[in-house]
């Protein structure tokens, strides 16, 4: 194996890990950041046609879900980047192993004239090790993109959430009477019901 071939792989190797850090970090910028939830006034409580206690538990809810929605978005998202980053570090080790010790036919037959060859046994069980390696990456990889779906979805379902729970709040505020009230209080629990965690 030549000294060129063990820079270029090498070379490739910090290429590799230079794009993950950079596409990783660009991501994070542009994620969208989780909803902040706003306690609401009590004076809001006092200008409704329906009491309090039909009210009050109902948002409180809303809020628990929002934040646990955000909460677990982020969870998924760090779950992900652990996956990807142990998945990329494997693909490095992968191609630093190939690098050194991969070699084309004539500096084979060059290096068992000379005895320093590696044995066929030792060069099997890294072939083995570089193979698992490379299926648990994959496997790695599959795993970290799907989390980043999760946690998309959960954050869309936190922000999708607050808007109901800002929606309701205003209109309970033009609520005319106490029917249409109940009904807008109704239709948020419902809401929370389907978007909420489980």
């Amino acid at each position: 194996m030549t000294l060129m071939s063990i820079r270029v792989t090498v070379l490739c190797t910090i290429l590799l890990l230079v794009v993950i850090i950079v596409q990783g970090s660009l991501t994070d910028k542009y994620r969208a950041a989780d909803p902040k939830v706003r306690s609401i006034k009590s004076s809001f409580y006092d200008s409704i046609n329906i009491p309090e206690s039909d009210v009050r538990p109902v948002f409180e809810r809303a809020a628990t879900c929002i934040r646990e929605l955000s909460e677990m978005g982020r969870w998924f998202q760090q779950s992900a980047k652990i996956s990807f980053w142990i998945s990329a570090s494997m693909t490095a080790v992968i191609s630093i192993l190939v690098g050194f010790f991969v070699m084309t036919e004539r500096s084979r037959r060059e290096t068992e004239a000379s005895g320093a060859f590696i044995g066929n046994k030792r060069q099997r069980i890294i072939n083995i090790i570089m193979a698992l390696m490379s299926i648990i990456a994959t496997i790695l990889s599959t795993f970290a993109y799907r989390l980043t779906q999760e946690a998309d979805l959960h954050r869309s379902n936190a922000g999708l959430l607050h808007n109901y729970r800002n929606n309701a709040e205003m209109l309970l505020s033009r609520a005319r009477n106490a029917h249409e009230a109940t009904r807008i209080v109704n239709n948020l629990e419902l809401r929370i019901i389907e978007i909420g965690p489980i």
